[in-house]
């Protein structure tokens, strides 16, 4: 399924021994699609439905606003494709920042991928959000040495806990649906 302009990645920052309140605040907004403790840099991957720039502006400055989140770095989306083969039931995920050579190229093949569960395109210091799973660390890992062996720059970050909004599932091929049927 494709979509456009809808949703943004929230990457978290906590004060230390804070991570788990935080995540579990964020689990209790009717339009997290998910939450995902990771280790690296950040604490949290927030990916949250947006309707635009404003809207995801109000929803960050309000977890902002929280006394156990230090810092965020955020991600509007901008176009975006999701694999519809159940990856949320994926004992392993990571999601992955990505700067590419060839920008069109790289989308069409992650939508060709078996690895590949979310590929949105965004602005800033990297070309792409991904979603990758696998039912081990090493199918990850593996991927990942595939997009240094074709020249990406990338960041990793290794989901220790994940929460998928199942509620939002059905809300979201709505949308999306109705979004691509507009467009055409």
């Amino acid at each position: 399924m494709e979509w456009e302009k809808r949703s943004a990645y929230v990457y978290i920052k906590t004060y230390n021994g804070k991570t788990e309140t935080v995540y579990d605040k964020i689990k209790e907004f009717g339009n997290t699609i998910g939450v995902f403790m990771t280790s690296g840099n950040y604490d949290l991957v927030w990916w949250v439905d947006t309707q635009d720039v404003k809207d995801a502006y109000n929803w960050i400055s309000q977890v902002r606003g929280w006394t156990e989140v230090e810092w965020t770095s955020t991600y509007q989306t901008y176009y975006g494709y999701r694999n519809e083969t159940g990856y949320w039931e994926k004992p392993y995920i990571g999601w992955f920042k990505v700067r590419t050579k060839d920008f069109r190229t790289t989308y069409d093949e992650w939508q060709n991928s078996e690895w590949v569960g979310v590929a949105t395109s965004i602005t800033g210091d990297y070309d792409w959000i991904c979603m990758f799973y696998g039912d081990t660390y090493e199918e990850l890992y593996k991927y990942m040495y595939e997009l240094k062996s074709k020249g990406y720059d990338y960041e990793y970050y290794p989901v220790l806990k994940s929460y998928w909004n199942t509620e939002y599932q059905q809300k979201w091929q709505e949308f999306t649906t109705a979004a691509y049927q507009t467009q055409n």
